[in-house]
Formats: structure tokens, sequence, C-alpha cells
């Protein structure tokens, strides 16, 4: 450890530095250097001063003006030297002004001189700068160096002089060395109570204001380049709803180390918040480092007993003379959405056009906000069918918004909305609500009809989530028998409590549960056992596919793994008369898709039902249809 100083200039501009509480200038090796050649060259002035104003006739001058050319010169030393000094030195300076502090007082004859002040004032400077161990090697100096100048010089009696100073220093070193260690611990937890604010607790990381207050003093900096990097998880809200937020935080910890690696010596990293990232660059080649970020995404991780192939979104903003930091990590924010929007997994660099889709992006949430207080958005439903007669035997509920101005708003785009605020629990209790409603007169006169309704993961995760299903229940007097609720293979997979709670209610209602997209997930055989399902649901990407033999097999043995489980087996996506037969001939009994229907409007879907139900569909009535000619088979027949 070693002090380099740089003249008078150079220590008082660390006395500044000091006073300011500038960090890494404040070590111990640098203030024990400034404060040394202050102690030195002010005791020296006062011995002059004591020199030249009236004293005791018997005190030694001689002896005191070579302690204070002494002082003089260590002093001058320390604050002259260009050289790194290494922390011996200094140790060796306060002994020597020990010495000539011991010297410089028993010649003065005097315990009341100026010496004696600057005893103490090197005593307490050994304990401010000084370890214990230090400080009794000290204290044991003191002692040696007072008494050998009393052998030498002393002309007053030993006792009076060892009972009017030596001891006081002694005790002074004593219960310095206690106040020492208590300051000690202070400090400690200062310094962790300071590190802790400016951190994030389970990365590392600093935190969102350490990254502000360190990207405004760059911004302060005349010359200085800096871009902000922006890095947002794709999808990581499947892998908490799915697995619980242990596996998420682990999985942060494992991002957090990975982008560690592959950041340049000159980026510093934060975390933003959730699973959002910030990095500071400060050079010119900003975009070549913040591409180099997306480096840390090409291998798989692996936490908790899964591998995840994770990917992210990054945003990248250069500021521009003017804007403050949180100026330019909006920026990067908006780029970040860019990037988004373009398919996820890449870079997009922030230009003017990007703030004017946040900024359509938060309206759009404020007016979907508005839209489902004034109880603006309605609900479509798309038949299902038997495919072996497509008799109707129930249909499923579906979103659907329309947009004041804008027209209509895809489901993907509101929906996606809504999870990421919140508000997909206002939306799905609305949803459920309406379905239970329109469908009431449909169940009650079509035998075995049913009506199917989405599930957001989010929503399972509620703790009210039974309490606003029921309520919706109620309000329409629903059968629970008649109502079918459609999970993904996520929301299954997942180990939340509260999402397998909910699960588990749901059967015991006696409300049927089906398993949507089945196929798509890293798990369906595990989901199968874990939860019984009334409905498994074939994802379409299995009835578009090409018509090969090896097509064909697999969907036959997805088919027939769904039915050996004791579930109805029902194929979404069909669209055309040779994708029914197809699914048919391969061992699916229910269908769903455009070749049976498109979603409309609860009046028009009754239209749709008398089409559906026999030679009488031009009755008003559908249910009249419906006793004659409505299939026998229920889609879930045997609720749990």
């Amino acid at each position: 450890m070693s002090y380099e100083s740089r003249g008078p200039a150079g220590l008082i501009a660390l006395w500044k530095r000091w006073y300011r509480g500038d960090g890494e200038l404040t070590d111990d090796s640098a203030m024990f250097a400034a404060a040394l050649a202050a102690l030195n060259l002010m005791g020296a002035t006062l011995s002059v001063l004591w020199l030249l104003l009236a004293h005791e006739d018997h005190a030694n001058e001689v002896v005191i003006v070579c302690a204070t050319l002494a002082a003089y010169a260590l002093g001058t030393f320390l604050v002259l030297g260009r050289r790194a000094k290494p922390w011996w030195m200094f140790q060796l300076s306060i002994a020597l002004d020990t010495l000539v502090i011991s010297v410089a007082l028993v010649a003065t004859g005097d315990p009341g001189s100026v010496y004696a002040f600057y005893y103490l004032w090197a005593t307490l400077y050994a304990v401010c700068f000084f370890d214990a161990r230090q400080i009794v090697l000290q204290a044991v100096w003191v002692c040696t160096a007072y008494a050998t100048s009393l052998a030498l010089i002393g002309e007053r009696p030993v006792t009076a002089l060892i009972a009017q100073w030596l001891l006081p220093m002694v005790t002074l070193l004593a219960a310095g060395t206690l106040v020492r260690v208590l300051t000690g611990r202070l400090r400690r937890t200062e310094a962790r109570l300071r590190h802790d604010a400016g951190h994030d607790p389970l990365t590392g990381l600093p935190n969102r204001a350490r990254f502000g207050a360190r990207l405004e003093a760059m911004l302060a900096t005349p010359g200085e380049q800096v871009a902000v990097v922006f890095i947002d998880l794709d999808h990581f809200k499947r892998v908490n709803d799915s697995l619980g937020h242990t596996v998420g935080d682990a999985l942060l910890v494992e991002v957090a180390a990975r982008l560690r690696g592959h950041a340049a010596p000159t980026t510093s990293l934060a975390r933003f918040g959730g699973d959002e990232f910030l990095a500071l660059i400060r050079t010119p080649e900003w975009e070549a480092d913040a591409r180099r970020l997306l480096h840390a995404f090409e291998q798989p991780v692996r936490v908790g007993g899964y591998e995840f192939a994770v990917t992210a979104s990054l945003g990248v903003a250069a500021a521009r003379p003017g804007e403050d930091a949180q100026t330019v990590i909006a920026n990067a924010d908006a780029a970040v959405y860019s990037a988004k929007h373009e398919g996820r997994a890449g870079a997009a660099i922030f230009d003017a056009s990007m703030r004017a889709a946040v900024t359509d992006r938060l309206r759009l949430e404020s007016d979907l906000r508005a839209a489902l207080e004034r109880d603006e958005l309605r609900v479509a439903y798309q038949p299902i069918v038997a495919l072996d007669d497509d008799a109707i035997v129930g249909a499923e509920a579906l979103a659907r918004w329309t947009h004041p101005t804008l027209g209509p708003i895809a489901p993907d785009v509101f929906i996606a909305l809504a999870e990421e605020t919140g508000l997909i629990h206002s939306l799905g209790e609305r949803v459920l609500t309406t379905a239970c409603r329109d469908a009431k007169r449909w169940v009650e006169e079509i035998p075995g009809f049913h009506v199917s309704v989405n599930l957001s993961p989010r929503q399972l995760t509620a703790a009210d989530f039974m309490l606003r299903l029921e309520r919706a229940l109620a309000r329409s007097d629903f059968p629970h028998a008649r109502l079918l609720l459609e999970v993904t293979e996520t929301t299954v997979l997942t180990h939340d409590a509260r999402t397998r709670a909910n699960l588990q209610a749901i059967g015991e209602a006696g409300i049927g549960l089906a398993l949507d997209d089945f196929g798509t997930g890293h798990s369906s055989l595990a989901q199968l056992r874990s939860v019984n399902f009334d409905v498994i649901k074939l994802d379409r990407g299995f009835i578009v596919a090409d018509r090969t033999p090896t097509g064909d097999a697999i969907l036959a043995a997805v088919a027939s793994i769904g039915t050996a489980t004791g579930a109805r087996v029902l194929a979404e996506g069909i669209e055309t008369a040779e994708h029914r037969e197809r699914v048919l001939r391969l061992g699916c009994g229910f269908g769903q898709g455009w070749n049976f229907g498109r979603p409309s409007a609860a009046a028009d879907f009754e239209a749709v039902l008398c089409a559906h139900l026999g030679d009488s569909a031009s009755s008003s009535n559908p249910s009249a249809t419906a006793r004659a000619t409505a299939s026998s088979r229920e889609l879930t027949p045997s609720l749990r």
C-alpha cells in the first residue's frame, strides 16, 4: 500500500477530496501521508512560535531548535516527495515524530508547552491510522522514547514527568484502541449499508439508482462518449409462472454472471429490475461492445435441474448533447420494444421513430384499461364439433376488442399487454362472466353442450382466482360441469404452489380442464400424469403439417396417448375438409377450426347452431332444433 505525493497543491486537493468523501481517494495510506505531513509542518511552526515567545529560562533551546528543524524536514519530505512511498515509511515517520516530540517535551521542562499538545496529536494520530497490533507497538515506543529522553536530557524529577505525561499517553493509547475497534465496526457497517443501497441483493450488480448516478456523472464529463444498452430477457415470465420464483431467481443470477463474462472492460453493468439489465458503454466502439453482450445468450443455461435456451432483446441508445440519464435510459428502453417487435433475440439501435412506438404502446395500455372499465370488450364463440357427424358439442369463448380509432386489435397484442400490466385478471373475469351468461341457455337446452374459456398462467397465480371463478359462475347460475377451462403446457409444468392449488381446486369444483396446444411443450407426458385432463387439444401444427407417413404416425401416436389417459382428443386448426378427414382417420374425435365456423358474436353463433343442428335450422329458437338433432355424446362426459 503506498501513496504518491504531488506537492503542496496535491496535498490540499487530497484533503478537499477527503472532505467531499470521494471514495477511493480516502483510503488509509493516502490519508496517513497527507495528515502526517500536515502534523509535522504545523507542529514545527508552533515550535517556532514557542521559541519566539516568552518561555522558561531552563529550557534547552538548542535541543528544541534541532527538534523543530527535524519536524520541518520530515514534513517537507512527505509533501515534496514524488515517488511512491511504502507503508513502512509512514510507520517509521511516526516513530521518528514520537522520538522528536519526546526529546523536545523533556527539553522544555514544561508539561504545558506546545509540545505537550504536539504529543497529544501524534498519539491520536496513531489511534486513527494504526491497527491494534501497531498501537501496542506504538505504546511501547512512546515509553521507550520518553524514558530515553528523560535519561539523556531530563532536568526535572522523573516521577513528576511520568505522572504528568507518560501515563496519560499510554492510557490514551489503550482507550484509543477500544475506540478504534468500535469505529472500525461502524465504518464496516456503514460501508456495507452503502454497498447494499447501491447494489441489487440478488445478482450483486449495481442497482438502477447507482447506475443512473454513474451515467449522470459520465454525461457531465466533457468529451465523454456514452451509450446505454437496455437488456430484456425474452419470455422470462414463463419461467416464473411455470417453475416458480426460486428457479427464476437462479436463472437471473446465472444471466448476470454471463453478462459479466462477456462485457468489455470499460462496460458497467446494472440490474434495472425484474428481468431487465442495463449496460453503460464508454468507448467510441459502443455499437460493437453492445452486440458483444448478445454472445452471453448463445449457450443454454442450466439451473435448478433445467436447461433453458435463454434469449434477450437489446436496445442501444447513444447519449446526445443535452440529454440526461433518464432520457438516455428511456431511449434504450424504446429500442428494446423495437427489438421485440422485430422478432426478439436481437439488438436495435434507437432512433426518434421508436419513441413514437413506445408512446403508442402506453396509449394502447391506457385505452385497454378504459375499455375494461367501460365494458367495451366483446366475446366471440367458435364451434367445437364431433368429427363423425359434425354435430356441435360446444364453443370456445374468445376475447375481442375493437378500438374506437384503430379498429380491431389482434388478441395476441392486447392479451399480451394485459398480462404485462396485470389487467389480465379483470379481463379474464369479464370474459368468463360474459361466456357463462351467453351460454346459459345453450347448455340448458342442448344436451352435452359446454363452453370453453382460456386461462392465462398469471390468472392461476392469483390468490383470489377461485373467488373470481365462483363469482362469475354464480352471476348466471352456470352449471360447473358445463364449463371447460383451457390451460397451456407451461402452466401445468409450474412448481408454483398457488398455481397447483388452483388447478386442484378447479377439479374439486367439478369444472372441466383442457390441456391446450398439446405437443408444443417440453414435458407433455409428465403433465398428463400430474393433472387429470378431460380434454386434450392438439396443436394446429400437427394438423397443417405436410401429409407424410411420418407426420401421420406422429399425429396418430399423440392422439392415442391422449385417448389412453381417458381424455377426449380435440384437433385445433381444421381449415379444410381434407384436414377433417385426416384427423378423424388418425384418431381424433373432436375438432375446431375455420372449416366449421369462424369466431362470431353470440347472436351469430346461434345462427351457426341452427345451421348445424338439423333440417329446422330456420327456427328462431335453436334449443328446439337441439332437442331433436343434438349428438348424444358429450365432450366432458365424466368430470372428476
